[in-house]
């Protein structure tokens, strides 16, 4: 199987787990921390497995430390997703969140020296428009539209998750997809107990256990099956392809989720609060096409 098929795949699959992750925010979670704090502990669990039964004889060190410079940039980034992902559209959220390609240009200029055409720059200017449009709101009483202050936060994610990729890249270098996920993993679910680890966040868990809420299964299918399948095909792919081919394909990701929200909240009215009357689809649509579209050309420019 090619990597561009890899790619597209996990980008259909990660689009699912933001949905799910927007379902369990807006049903069943009294706060974003809950989230967080599932997450850390379920890919903590996870990390650990896969770190014991890759083990080796050897210890690869420069692969083991990217791996984990990775996770800890990816902490971060869903710290900040994750808290506007619980008061905002997951079909507004997720294209800024994913428009990380536009950000490795830039950081291959000043730090690997690259060159950047005319192209790639027009390109990033395209991806950052899309972007303050999807996160402006419009109202039908004022003349005057608003920029949504998540933009700010979601553009600093996407720049961790710009820096995740690359320390990932350089890890696949020298482990490979398993022991990679596994100690990305580790990091990445370290870090999120620590920040997320929160009386409320634990008093939240407890009794959602208790309740034997429908909530930790959606939480257990999406994390344990889905996400795994998700990232475990993404790192296939950046281990075939180049770094900057498949991240301008996992950023199309938000177009999948445009569609499932959309087709979701068309058939269930309301459903995770996404807007769809007619003048939301459209800006929502032509902005999402408008980052995806300057990603792609970034990549193959």
């Amino acid at each position: 199987m090619s990597w561009v098929l890899l790619a597209i795949i996990s980008s259909a699959t990660i689009a699912i787990i933001s949905v799910l992750d927007k379902a369990f925010l807006h049903y069943y979670s009294r706060s974003h921390w809950t989230l967080l704090l599932l997450i850390g502990g379920a890919q903590l669990l996870i990390g650990f497995v896969l770190v014991v039964v890759t083990r080796g004889t050897e210890i690869p060190w420069f692969g083991i430390q990217w791996s984990i410079v990775s996770g800890i940039l990816w902490a971060l980034n869903t710290v900040l997703v994750i808290r506007v992902l619980s008061k905002k559209e997951v079909s507004r959220t997720i294209p800024i969140a994913l428009s990380f390609p536009i950000f490795v240009a830039p950081m291959a200029v000043f730090v690997l020296g690259e060159q950047l055409s005319t192209t790639h720059w027009v390109s990033i200017g395209v991806a950052v428009i899309g972007s303050v449009i999807i996160s402006t709101n419009f109202s039908d009483r004022l003349t005057r539209p608003t920029l949504d202050n998540s933009l700010y936060l979601l553009l600093f994610a996407s720049i961790l998750l710009a820096g995740s990729h690359i320390a990932i890249k350089l890890s696949l270098e020298e482990l490979t997809v398993l022991p990679a996920h596994g100690w990305r993993a580790l990091s990445f679910g370290t870090v999120l107990l620590v920040i997320a680890t929160r009386p409320e966040a634990i008093n939240d868990v407890f009794a959602m256990a208790r309740q034997k809420s429908f909530g930790l299964g959606i939480f257990a299918v999406n994390e344990f099956l889905v996400a795994n399948i998700g990232m475990l095909l993404n790192l296939l792919a950046l281990s075939l392809g180049p770094v900057s081919l498949v991240s301008a394909i996992t950023a199309t990701s938000s177009l999948f989720v445009f569609l499932y929200g959309s087709i979701l909240a068309i058939r269930f009215r309301g459903f995770l609060g996404e807007q769809v009357n007619s003048r939301t689809l459209a800006i929502k649509g032509i902005s999402t096409m408008m980052i995806v579209g300057a990603v792609v050309v970034i990549a193959i420019a």
